[in-house]
């Protein structure tokens, strides 16, 4: 006999999405690369795991991380949208980058009381959609 409880997937430590989709071919320069915070979170949690979703295979990827950080991701690029949002916004440690689906795992997270997120300072421009309270308790800008 089986329950729910097994079908959902394990509580992940360190999650990260990063889209880059059509902005490689149309701004390259419109890429924010978490790399700088992604390091500063493992120098805090040094055993944690670092899950990485995205819309590009990791032979893609590998340019905008450096070997030492690279080393140490595992990237999923074949994972459904909800997947991905239920992933992050239940993740220990949740680093967005600049898309829409970082902000709505943003919520989710504040819904949740998650630990810390980090978003992109690009994404600023939307911290009217978010309330004081949430800006203040759970996203780090970076």
């Amino acid at each position: 006999e089986s329950s729910n409880s097994t079908l959902l997937p394990p509580i992940l430590e360190i999650a990260l999405h990063f889209r880059l989709g059509d902005l490689q071919e149309v701004k390259p320069n419109a890429i924010v690369v978490p790399v700088d915070i992604l390091r500063e979170v493992l120098a805090q949690q040094p055993n944690s795991s670092v899950t990485v979703f995205s819309d590009s295979s990791a032979d893609k990827l590998c340019f905008y991380f450096s070997p030492d950080i690279f080393g140490k991701i595992e990237i999923f690029n074949n994972v459904s949208t909800p997947m991905v949002i239920l992933q992050c916004a239940k993740s220990g440690y949740f680093i967005g980058t600049n898309s829409k689906i970082s902000i709505w795992i943003t919520w989710l997270r504040f819904l949740e009381s998650s630990s810390k997120t980090f978003l992109p300072k690009i994404l600023k421009f939307q911290e009217s959609e978010f309330t004081d309270t949430m800006t203040q308790q759970t996203i780090i800008w970076y």
